[in-house]
């Protein structure tokens, strides 16, 4: 789940620097975070770059040392709060500047990752459904930086949407979408048969296109939701708007 990297950097300096900042409550849980990047472009493909009031030696430093990358923000988990599981449809970097206690949780495969202060960054494959908690007595304090998206060229791409036919329905399904089809957008992405993810700005719309040979590997993955999804289809072919149900 995490694999260090071989970076130098201080994570004290990192936070001394970072220090003035007020962190806004984010709109869909409990954590504080900061965006300290702004796009130059497409948001999951186009770098990021630090915006003026973050071009500290120190930050300049740390990101001279790695790949262009996506949105970045520092992320505060206050004492006692965890996120609730869920996955990603890129694998990102975390670094921990401030922490005790605090851990990264595999929630597919019952492992607990220590967030504690040691001035390393890993990179987080977020294809398993997982956490973060924090059961220390302070802060727990992270940059969280988005790789980008890989731009895949297809041969035969067909554009795909997703959504769940009726949205409240008695599941999670934000958790089961991501267990079961972004888990699965997310190495599509790495296996260059993904291409022009679009989110749509909802957390269980999506829209992408595939190579056409990969539609049935797809729809197999709707299958297995316990729920009624629309999945659209076109490409040249024209294939036809389809509706898929578990029974």
């Amino acid at each position: 789940m995490l694999t260090p990297i071989e970076i130098k950097f201080s994570a004290q300096s990192i936070l001394n620097t970072l220090k003035h900042c007020q962190l806004e409550q984010d709109q869909f849980d409990d954590m504080n975070k900061l965006d300290i990047m702004e796009p130059t472009g497409n948001f999951f493909y186009d770098p990021w770059q630090l915006k003026e009031s973050f071009r500290t030696p120190e930050l300049i430093a740390l990101f001279d040392q790695l790949p262009p990358v996506g949105q970045t923000k520092i992320v505060s988990i206050p004492p006692g709060t965890a996120y609730q599981a869920h996955a990603d449809i890129e694998d990102r970097y975390h670094i921990t500047l401030q922490g005790k206690h605090s851990y990264l949780i595999d929630l597919e495969h019952n492992e607990m990752h220590s967030t504690d202060v040691n001035d390393q960054c890993y990179l987080m494959d977020t294809t398993c459904v997982h956490t973060a908690a924090n059961f220390g007595d302070c802060d727990r304090i992270q940059l969280v930086i988005r790789l980008l998206l890989n731009r895949n060229r297809l041969n035969t791409p067909v554009r795909i949407s997703i959504q769940p036919k009726l949205l409240d329905q008695p599941h999670n399904q934000r958790l089961w979408m991501d267990q079961h089809i972004l888990t699965w957008l997310n190495l599509a992405n790495k296996r260059g048969i993904m291409a022009h993810y679009n989110p749509m700005g909802e957390d269980t719309h999506w829209c992408f296109d595939l190579e056409q040979e990969c539609v049935t590997e797809f729809e197999q993955r709707v299958r297995e939701l316990p729920f009624e999804c629309v999945v659209a289809c076109d490409s040249v072919a024209q294939l036809p708007q389809t509706s898929t149900r578990v029974a």
